[in-house]
C-alpha cells in the first residue's frame, strides 16, 4: 500500500540506480557470454589450424548445464509444496504444476518457444535463450576466422 510514496523516495537514492537502470542487464550478460564464447572458440581454432570438435563444443555446454538445471526443476516440483503454509500461501502454483507436462521443453532448452502458455520454472527462459545463442554462435564467429 505504501509503494507510491516509497518508490518516489527510493528513486532519489544513488544506491537504487543499479536497479533502476538495470533494463539492459540481461542484454549485457548475453553480450559478455557471446564475447567469451567467440574469444575462446577462435583461440581454439587458431591453435588447431581452424579445426574444432563441434560435437564436444555443443555436448560440453549441454552436459555442464543440464544436470544441475534438471535437479533444480526436480527439487522445485517435489519440495516447493512444503516450503510454506498458511492462509496466504497459494495452494496451487501454476508455474510448478506445469512442470508435469512441459519439463521436456526445459530439457531441450526450447521452453521459450514451445508450451509458452504452460511454462515450467518461468524464469528459466534465460537459459533457453542463452543455449539457443550458443548453438547459433558458430554462424557468427567461424566467418571471422576465415
Amino acid at each position: 500500500m505504501n509503494t507510491g510514496p516509497y518508490l518516489q523516495e527510493v528513486i532519489k537514492r544513488w544506491s537504487f540506480q543499479a536497479i533502476l537502470n538495470a533494463t539492459v542487464s540481461v542484454d549485457t550478460f548475453f553480450v559478455l557470454s557471446g564475447l567469451l564464447v567467440a574469444y575462446l572458440s577462435l583461440k581454439e581454432m587458431k591453435k588447431n589450424s581452424g579445426k574444432i570438435n563441434w560435437f564436444m563444443f555443443f555436448f560440453h555446454r549441454f552436459w555442464r548445464l543440464t544436470p544441475a538445471y534438471m535437479l533444480v526443476i526436480m527439487v522445485y516440483v517435489c519440495l516447493s509444496p512444503y516450503w510454506g503454509e498458511g492462509p496466504f500461501w497459494p495452494s496451487a502454483n501454476p508455474d510448478r504444476d506445469n512442470c508435469e507436462s512441459s519439463w521436456w521443453a526445459n530439457l531441450l532448452y526450447i521452453n521459450n518457444l514451445a508450451n509458452t502458455d504452460k511454462q515450467c520454472l518461468a524464469q528459466s527462459w534465460y537459459l533457453a535463450n542463452d543455449m539457443q545463442f550458443y548453438i547459433l554462435s558458430p554462424l557468427i564467429f567461424v566467418p571471422f576466422y576465415l
